[in-house]
């Protein structure tokens, strides 16, 4: 991935050295479709010539886009026919013996616990003449060889099988083989060839051809057409070199911890090694970082402690994070080109799709530490801040077609831009934290591991997915709000949590994952002995809810001049009484669930109880309500619109944000607070050992996961279903008002263009300028039918007529076409 990513970033930087051959991709200097527009305008009405140019300029953005992409596939398929033919060529290059000797292949299998590996796939033996340098395994596709040099095999004195230091260099081969890292050896071989052939070639090229180009003296374009390509490729084949470096590294610790456990093999192994060591000189810096096989000193301290195989790394952290930032970074620029989607963000696709597989990855790497032996993940703050800096670094590199965070963002507004990074760094660390609780209990609660940790995986992909995508939105917000100040922080926080449902199917996912674990273990945990807990809860809280609106109906005076005080103060009396019910059940929550090294947990039973209560909040109001007013009046129709008001208020897709939100904020703060008060009064009371409570049934033990489950579901059901279901809204300007206020022919094309690019800045894809009103759009579109530009009236004119066009398409078309025609 950070390979196919590096490639399309790299690509693009080679347009510039393109455009001083000629060459132009992007079609920057290309005016076709404002050209054929305005050849076209006088015979075409307002609505052809806006659909003309949009048709035209939406086909030239997804040619630019499919160039941005291009080099993903090329490089694809160059690893694929490179893994492909390197296993072929590497056993053309060992020359192995045509006809063996039939004592020689006995001895090489003799050193083999089987024949086939443990997937069942053959492994056919090549006895080479000192070209090996030992024995190496290799292959592809599920077809491995197994290359030995023959004066490797050498017998013992007493004739039964090899010699013990030979067996062991077969064993070691073999647990290659068995760890099923043969195939990811070679394919990071040939996605590193690949990349330096996509990349590479392309770079040589242009700078042995560098002199014939006319450069300009201007510093800034010197490094656009000239530097930009060799600062860009050369650093990123350092980063994939030191990666391919690590995997193949990594493989040989893992290897040679599975052939240690062999038996003799491991007291061989060892010698080896110590051997290796004592004549090895002091590896120099270059040997460390190109190296593909670990030092004899490290293997052995490894063989002596496998533990820090499994410690979760900084660095790998850092990598992820930085093939995030910039693959968000690139393929936002597709993003906005295909979609035209909001201020400075790609869509919640993009995000999405990028930070899922980077959250699985991330996901396994804490779910192997913990099941390696560390209990708790430990300093999750700096894994945090290594993951945040790489995808804060990606999201900042310069980029042709966008400045990145470092240029919308933290060049403008500096504040800002820290509230985003720790904004960013609390996901990362509230990622990391959930990803050990969850693989903490897990681990514990079932004796299928591997079910489990792909469980883990698969749901740590869509939280960090989910929570990626909220980060990203409350980013591009804070872009948009800049000019608010510090105010714009709290503006952003309120946007991003009610109009995107991201951030509540994280938490929801997140919590409903953790509890399903806590119900499922057969421990002596409060939720394994009450798996029922935090939905009761939710149940109790709405029963209460609805008696308390139910009674202030009842009881609501009949003069129509009394109602309307009466209305206002029941409303305040119910909010109070509500928080206060709900304030009192999350710190009963927290108290009884959390406590010394159960924090996490208790959050978690708490959003699952905030979740409980937002979906059927609403309708519960609604029921109260009626239920109230058929106590006061029996012969009323009290019940007669209470199904469309449901279904109107249902319908859109805020209403059930809007309370889960604020519900989620008070339960959780109100969790950690009682559960600090536990671990606070457990500090006081003297310690003893715990009264040992059995867990429920397991039917009682899955039925709570399913609940838990079945009331997250409901509650990101009710969201994302008229999410899903709203289609996107055209201008909805009063056309026809608009309409009679257009002056024909009076308005400069300068005066027009400057209008449109008040609505939105081209140089920055689709920013609204803070300050602006929405209602500038129809003064703006008035501007543009009164220009004396045709192409420009024309366009104007045909969205007052009806037309039906996205807003953020079609400014982004006219500032294209004023940009073109400003140029002439």
């Amino acid at each position: 991935m950070a390979a196919a990513v590096g490639a399309m970033y790299a690509g693009i930087w080679y347009v510039p050295l393109g455009l001083a051959y000629g060459v132009d991709p992007l079609g920057f200097t290309s005016a076709s479709c404002a050209d054929q527009v305005r050849s076209e305008a006088d015979a075409l009405s307002d609505h052809a010539v806006l659909n003309t140019f949009l048709t035209c300029h939406i086909r030239q953005e997804r040619l630019i886009a499919l160039y941005l992409i291009a080099a993903g596939p090329i490089w694809a398929l160059l690893t694929v026919a490179a893994h492909a033919v390197h296993p072929a060529i590497l056993a053309r290059r060992l020359n192995p013996v045509r006809d063996p000797d039939d004592g020689a292949l006995r001895l090489a299998r003799s050193g083999m616990t089987t024949g086939p590996d443990r997937a069942g796939r053959r492994v056919d033996i090549l006895i080479t003449r000192g070209t090996t340098g030992g024995a190496r395994v290799f292959g592809a596709f599920g077809r491995y060889r197994m290359s030995v040099d023959s004066s490797l095999l050498v017998e013992q004195e007493d004739g039964h099988g090899l010699d013990i230091r030979s067996l062991s260099v077969l064993r070691h081969e073999e647990a290659h083989l068995r760890n099923r890292d043969v195939g990811l050896t070679y394919l990071t071989i040939a996605s590193w060839w690949a990349f330096a052939v996509v990349l590479g070639v392309p770079l040589l090229v242009f700078l042995l051809a560098a002199g014939t180009v006319q450069v300009p003296n201007e510093l800034a374009e010197y490094w656009r057409i000239v530097l930009g390509p060799i600062a860009t490729v050369v650093p990123a084949l350092i980063v994939l070199q030191a990666m391919r470096a690590r995997v193949l590294r990594t493989r040989e610790h893992y290897a040679d911890v599975r052939a240690a456990q062999a038996g003799p093999a491991g007291d061989g192994l060892r010698a080896i090694l110590t051997d290796m060591r004592s004549t090895d000189d002091r590896p120099t810096w270059w040997r460390r970082f190109r190296g593909y096989h670990p030092s004899p000193g490290s293997r052995l301290r490894v063989l002596g402690d496998p533990r820090p195989l499994a410690a979760i790394s900084r660095g790998d952290l850092f990598i992820a994070g930085l093939t995030l930032g910039t693959g968000y970074l690139h393929l936002g620029v597709v993003g906005r080109l295909v979609t035209a989607s909001a201020p400075f963000q790609a869509g919640p696709d993009v995000g999405l799709l990028l930070a899922a597989p980077i959250g699985a990855v991330v996901a396994a790497e804490v779910w192997n530490a913990v099941h390696a032996g560390s209990v708790r993940l430990r300093r999750a703050g700096t894994a945090a801040t290594a993951l945040a800096s790489g995808i804060l670094l990606g999201y900042s590199l310069p980029h042709l077609l966008f400045p990145g965070w470092s240029g919308f963002l933290l060049a403008p507004h500096p504040g800002l831009a820290m509230a985003s990074a720790a904004a960013l760094w609390a996901v990362c660390f509230a990622f990391l934290r959930w990803s050990a609780l969850c693989a903490r209990i897990w681990l514990e609660a079932t004796q299928r591991r591997r079910a489990a940790c792909a469980a883990g995986i698969l749901c740590g992909a869509v939280v960090f997915g989910c929570a990626f995508t909220w980060w990203t939105g409350f980013t591009g917000t804070l872009a948009n709000e800049g000019g608010l100040g510090p105010i714009a922080v709290g503006v952003a926080l309120f946007t991003t949590a009610t109009d995107s449902p991201a951030l509540c199917a994280a938490a929801g996912c997140a919590a409903a994952f953790a509890v399903s674990a806590s119900t499922w273990t057969t421990g002596t945990g409060t939720l394994a002995r009450r798996p029922y807990m935090p939905m009761t809860a939710g149940i109790v809280l709405l029963a209460a809810f609805a008696a308390m609106t139910a009674a202030l109906v009842m009881y609501s005076p009949s003069s129509s001049a009394s109602l309307q005080r009466y209305t206002s103060v029941a409303l305040i009396i119910i909010g109070l009484l509500t928080l206060l019910a709900i304030v009192v059940v999350s710190l009963g929550l927290g108290a009884w669930i959390g406590g010394r090294g159960r924090t996490g947990a208790a959050l978690c039973a708490a959003t699952v109880c905030a979740f409980t209560v937002a979906a059927p909040a609403p309708a519960v109001f609604v029921v109260g309500t009626a239920t109230g007013c058929t106590v006061q009046n029996p012969s009323g129709s009290c019940w007669g619109s209470v199904w469309d008001t449901m279904r109107e208020g249902y319908a859109d897709p805020s209403a059930v944000t809007l309370v889960t939100i604020p519900l989620l904020a008070v339960f959780c703060s109100c969790a950690l607070a009682g559960s600090l008060l536990r671990r606070a009064v457990d500090r006081l009371r003297p310690k003893h050992e715990p009264v040992a409570s059995p867990s429920r049934r397991l039917r009682h033990r899955v039925g709570g996961a399913i609940a838990a489950a079945s009331a997250v579901a409901t509650a990101l059901g009710a969201i994302f279903v008229p999410e899903l279901s709203a289609s996107a809204a055209p201008i909805t300007e009063q056309r026809a008002e608009l309409a009679t206020q257009v002056a024909p022919e009076t308005v400069s094309r300068d005066s027009a263009c400057d209008a449109a690019s008040t609505v939105l800045d081209a140089s920055l894809e689709t920013i609204t300028i803070p300050g602006i009103p929405q209602d500038s759009r129809g003064s703006t579109l008035v501007a543009l039918a009164s220009s004396r530009d045709p192409v420009l009236a024309a366009m104007g004119g045909a969205v007052l007529d009806g037309a039906e066009v996205g807003s953020v398409r079609f400014f982004r078309s006219v500032n294209y076409y004023c940009d073109v025609v400003s140029k002439e």
